[in-house]
């Protein structure tokens, strides 16, 4: 019994005093437009990935490599031989490594703008904030788990504690 007790304890302190470590993840938005791949890379912290080694390929074609790097705001524009289904990756710092399919933008959606460019990335690289958010719905769910497997503890528990007494009245 003192051991569930001491493991208790120790959760507890391990929860409530633990420094927060967040690990972070490098990110990339990219899409093919024309003969241009153009996109931004960025870390988990919404941080860009300055500088960082661009590349890309052609699927079935990864000998064809075409590379170059971001800038100081992550973005980056690769210009391609031809429309195709292209694989890119960043590589960034501290072994950082993100790939991704490229995809088509149709002539007949864009604009032709600068403007519309920008707002395809902006739209996607905000919708991968969200997919990344942690929602309290995911922590209370965590919760529901520890507190019921302490239940569960607690039951099993119960019910020797019960049968011992039985035991000790006979």
């Amino acid at each position: 019994m003192k051991s569930v007790y001491l493991f208790a304890i120790l959760l507890i302190n391990g929860v409530l005093l633990a420094t927060t470590a967040q690990a972070h993840s490098m990110h990339v938005v990219a899409q093919l437009e024309g003969n241009v791949i153009s996109g931004q890379s960025y870390y988990s912290d919404m941080s860009p990935a300055k500088d960082t080694y661009v590349g890309t390929y052609l699927k079935g074609h990864e000998d064809d490599e075409i590379s170059g790097k971001t800038d100081e705001k992550g973005y980056f524009k690769i210009e391609v031989p031809a429309t195709g289904d292209y694989i890119l990756y960043v590589e960034g710092d501290e072994g950082h490594k993100v790939e991704t399919e490229v995809p088509v933008i149709s002539a007949s959606a864009n604009t032709g703008s600068s403007d519309s460019s920008s707002g395809y990335i902006q739209i996607r690289q905000d919708i991968d904030q969200l997919k990344n958010k942690i929602y309290l719905q995911n922590i209370l769910g965590g919760v529901g788990y520890i507190v019921g497997i302490f239940g569960v503890i607690a039951f099993f528990r119960a019910r020797e504690l019960t049968k011992q007494a039985a035991k000790n009245a006979a």
